[in-house]
């Protein structure tokens, strides 16, 4: 991890505006954040894993799920290839978003959450909240677009007929939250 930080020091000294694709990187332990993510899907649900990475959540499904994989860049033959900053949203028969450390790198969110209203009735989401990483200089080394409370989190779901159906806390602070309509 300090490898990373270092790496993200430096490109923003450098370039002073930082993006994902620029400090990829994905830390194995964040699996254990999927893992209790998906512990919330429902059975014979079709996922659509917005910013799937690595793909590590199909370790975490069964065969009566299905699996759409979508991100920025190609991760294999079958991901969606989809830049939600640039309002690209993919088109699915989904029924359950999976969002993964995926909000805090998307720059108009309120879009973002409005297609996922639009297209799933359910959403689980993880997010770093402002009340466990309050650093405002710190989530703008991380390359982090938006800084949002738990309160905006909800209201922003709730907004688009999302509600709050549990949530709960990871041992690195991330919250995770279910919505569904």
């Amino acid at each position: 991890m300090v490898s990373f930080v270092k790496k993200v020091i430096n490109f923003f000294n450098k370039k002073k505006t930082i993006q994902w694709k620029n400090i990829e990187n994905f830390d194995p332990n964040w699996k254990e954040r999927i893992k209790d993510m998906s512990r919330y899907i429902d059975s014979g649900s079709v996922i659509v894993d917005l910013g799937c990475g690595e793909m590590w959540l199909k370790e975490f499904i069964t065969e009566k799920e299905s699996y759409i994989p979508v991100d920025y860049m190609s991760r294999g033959g079958d991901t969606i290839v989809c830049d939600f900053n640039n309002y690209e949203y993919p088109k699915t028969n989904s029924d359950t978003a999976f969002v993964s450390g995926c909000l805090e790198y998307i720059e108009d969110f309120k879009w973002f959450v409005e297609k996922i209203s639009q297209s799933n009735t359910k959403c689980i989401l993880s997010y770093c909240t402002t009340e466990y990483f309050p650093n405002m200089e710190s989530r703008k080394q991380l390359a982090w677009k938006n800084n949002l409370s738990k309160f905006e989190v909800i209201s922003l779901f709730e907004s688009n007929q999302l509600f709050l159906v549990d949530e709960n806390l990871t041992k690195t602070n991330n919250q995770i939250f279910v919505f569904k309509k």
